[in-house]
Parts: C-alpha cells; structure tokens; sequence
C-alpha cells in the first residue's frame, strides 16, 4: 500500500483507531517521516496536558469552537 497520510490518519493511529492496514503502514514507515513523529509527539504532548487532573480542561464551549474551526482549514497531507 502507497497512500498519503493525512494529520486524520495520525490522529486515528495515536488512539489506535485506525485500520490495521494503516495501523501497520504507518508503524513501518514512521523512523523515516521525521514530521509524522513531530506531529505524534505533539498529539501526545496535548493529549497529556488534557489528561492530567491538576490542569484545567477547557470548556465545552472552547472546544467545540476550536473543532469548529479546525474543519474550516484545509486538511495537509504528510
């Protein structure tokens, strides 16, 4: 398989909600796409800051604003 992955692909890999197919491609093509890593550790990074208790986590509001504008730009594909 030869595919674009796109930031949606790697959101999906880090949850591990993506197929095994693609699950598969991007675990053997990561050590040689240094920006799929950059953004992983940036998911990652996020993803602790909202998961810790001791932070707080925004509102309802603000996220569904920030989701909102997130569909207004374009989708990159790495």
């Amino acid at each position: 398989m030869d595919r674009n992955i796109t930031q949606q692909d790697l959101i999906l890999y880090f949850y591990n909600e993506c197929s095994a197919e693609i699950q598969d491609y991007i675990a053997r093509k990561l050590n040689s796409h240094s920006e799929w890593q950059q953004y992983l550790s940036d998911i990652r990074e996020i993803h602790s800051e909202l998961t810790t208790p001791s932070k707080k986590r925004p509102s309802q509001t603000t996220l569904n604003i920030i989701l909102e504008e997130s569909l207004h730009q374009e989708d990159h594909s790495y």
